[in-house]
């Protein structure tokens, strides 16, 4: 499927995508909000700017996609495969990441207040400048992630996983023996 045919099947009240492959489309600026994209293959589309409110991207590949400023609130990613995504200044507050894998994704000043992460694997991710105030990180990996000027202060910790990452006063985690 094309982008323009997805675009004209949504404006006429579409909302099921499930299983498309969009890999490589360019699907930027657009309003998709609620669009049920769960299993849908989105390797390397470009998603700048396109508002996703309230989607379903569960168990999506977004592997190399452009979500920069993208809004994603309360969208459900549970699952989703985003290695190497660009979800820089994205819109994630009150979303679900629940055992998402954003291995070597860019997240810098990106909005994830009050998101579930729990479960998700951030190893090697650019989380600079990100807000992750009440955001639930249960389980989360964040193994060689940099957090440096990211805001954790009221986010919820259990089992978290830090090692080698660099923190938010640019210090490495040193786990102690």
């Amino acid at each position: 499927m094309d982008a323009n045919e997805l675009y004209k099947r949504f404006t006429a009240g579409e909302r099921n995508f499930q299983s498309t492959d969009l890999t490589g489309k360019d699907l930027s600026g657009i309003d998709l909000s609620e669009i049920d994209l769960k299993g849908a293959i989105l390797r390397g589309a470009n998603l700048q700017g396109t508002r996703l409110k309230g989607a379903n991207l569960s168990k999506a590949n977004l592997s190399e996609a452009d979500l920069s400023t993208a809004n994603l609130t309360g969208t459900s990613l549970y699952e989703a495969i985003l290695i190497g995504a660009n979800l820089s200044r994205a819109q994630l507050d009150l979303a679900s990441l629940q055992a998402a894998t954003l291995t070597g994704t860019n997240l810098q000043e990106a909005n994830l207040i009050q998101t579930d992460l729990s479960q998700a694997d951030f190893s090697d991710a650019n989380l600079t400048g990100v807000d992750l105030s009440q955001a639930k990180l249960q389980r989360t990996n964040f193994s060689r992630a940099n957090l440096k000027q990211a805001d954790l202060r009221t986010a919820v910790f259990d089992r978290v996983i830090l090692s080698d990452a660099t923190m938010p006063d640019g210090s490495k985690y040193c786990a102690s023996t």
